[in-house]
C-alpha cells in the first residue's frame, strides 16, 4: 500500500522573494508547520526548547530592509500535510525578541508557501501577503 500512495516526506524546493515596501526593517524567517524537524526549518521556539542543540544550529532570520528585496532558496523534506512557511516579524529581531511575539499578534504574520517560486510583499503599511 505504501509503495502506491508514496508514503514517506518527500522533498520540496522553494524559492522565496520578499520585497519590503514599507519604511521599517522586517525580519523573516522560514519554517515549517510539521514534521520532520530539520535544521535550516526549525522555528525559534522548537531551537530554544532543546536541551542539547548542535554548536550549528541557529533560526535562519533574515532582515529585509526597507524598499529592498531579499531572495532564498531552501529544499527540505515535508511529510504529508506538513506546509514551508515564512514568519514576517515587524522590525529586526533576534531569537529572544521573536519567541516574545505569538501567531496572533500584529507584528508577525505566517503565510504558507508552495513549492517552486514564491513572491512575498510588504506594503508600505507593513502588511505582508503573497503574490
Amino acid at each position: 500500500m505504501c509503495v502506491l500512495t508514496a508514503c514517506g516526506p518527500t522533498a520540496q524546493t522553494y524559492q522565496v522573494s520578499v520585497i519590503n515596501q514599507s519604511a521599517t526593517p522586517m525580519t523573516v524567517v522560514l519554517t515549517k508547520d510539521g514534521p520532520p524537524m530539520e535544521q535550516g526549518w526549525m522555528p525559534p521556539e522548537d531551537v530554544a526548547m532543546m536541551r542539547k542543540a548542535p554548536a550549528d544550529l541557529t533560526v535562519n532570520g533574515i532582515v529585509v530592509q526597507p524598499k529592498t528585496k531579499v531572495d532564498q532558496e531552501r529544499s527540505g523534506k515535508f511529510d504529508n500535510g506538513t506546509h514551508a512557511m515564512l514568519r514576517v516579524y515587524r522590525g529586526e529581531q533576534n531569537m529572544k525578541q521573536m519567541l516574545g511575539v505569538g501567531p496572533d499578534s500584529m507584528n508577525r504574520r505566517d503565510l504558507v508557501l508552495h513549492p517552486g517560486q514564491n513572491t512575498i510583499v510588504i506594503d508600505p503599511s507593513g502588511n505582508a501577503e503573497a503574490r
